[in-house]
């Protein structure tokens, strides 16, 4: 169902003016997978029986998001297009100690920054459930998401803002894939 998240996310990303180099469709796909996998954890935590349980479920559902991931991702990218924002860009270029114009496997791209994302989108959807103004759990991970994507850049935390303020004009095509893999999950969850 996480892959099934991504494909949908890059559906709705096909005509993004600034997704339409050659293969934004399978990055977004990735990237769309990060905030449903942060949706299920969260939501798990308060589903699922105890702590071992848990962390064994997650442990499979990351196992199966390795190799998606690893089965998908033969093709290299611009490192510039797959991170837009700079200075997230620049931990992986750090990393490797490389410069920004390089193209690099997207699994090795995504293998850095998942980790930050996951844990974002996690402090996201947290804030979006305890927010009384927000409409749906997943409106701040949605403008994250769709920021992360077009190179917009955010603050730490989205709380109080919106997406028309922040010039996030991509979060339409972000929150509906996420609400519809929300409402699935929670009707189908293994």
């Amino acid at each position: 169902m996480i892959a099934q998240a991504g494909a949908e996310t890059s559906m709705w990303f096909n005509e993004n003016e600034s997704l339409q180099w050659a293969p934004a469709k399978m990055w977004t796909m990735f990237c769309g997978t990060i905030p449903a996998f942060a949706f299920v954890i969260m939501y798990e935590q308060s589903q699922r029986g105890t702590e071992s349980e848990k962390q064994e479920f997650f442990k499979s559902l990351e196992d199966a998001l390795f190799v998606f991931y690893k089965e998908y991702s033969k093709k290299v990218a611009p490192l510039r297009e797959c991170v837009p924002n700079a200075a997230e860009r620049s931990k992986v270029c750090d990393m490797y100690n490389v410069d920004d114009d390089i193209n690099m496997g997207m699994d090795t791209i995504l293998g850095i920054i998942f980790p930050g994302r996951l844990h974002q989108y996690q402090s996201d959807l947290a804030a979006s459930i305890a927010s009384a103004s927000v409409h749906a759990p997943f409106e701040y991970a949605a403008m994250r998401l769709a920021a992360d994507l077009t190179g917009v850049p955010t603050p730490k935390s989205l709380v109080g803002q919106s997406a028309e303020e922040l010039g996030i004009l991509a979060y339409g095509d972000a929150i509906i894939p996420l609400i519809e893999f929300g409402n699935a999950y929670t009707q189908n969850r293994p």
